[in-house]
């Protein structure tokens, strides 16, 4: 039974990203927010390897695609 689980984290994580991106503008807080964000996210993905929902491969695709030339698509 295939899922749309890759789309649906891709989809969430491209938002988180974008919006670490706008959050550049203000700050010191955005600066602790957009880490904090970034790094559960990374636990997420990791959490998901775990349980065999994702690949390790899937994942480094995943993140080649949201940090695509240092922007979010």
């Amino acid at each position: 039974m295939k899922t749309d689980l890759p789309e649906r984290t891709f989809a969430f994580a491209k938002r988180i990203v974008k919006l670490c991106q706008s959050l550049e503008e203000h700050a010191a807080v955005a600066q602790t927010l957009s880490r904090q964000l970034i790094s559960n996210l990374r636990d997420a993905i990791e959490r998901l390897i775990g349980r065999g929902q994702f690949t390790a491969k899937f994942a480094e695709q995943l993140c080649d695609r949201l940090f695509q030339n240092g922007r979010a698509e």
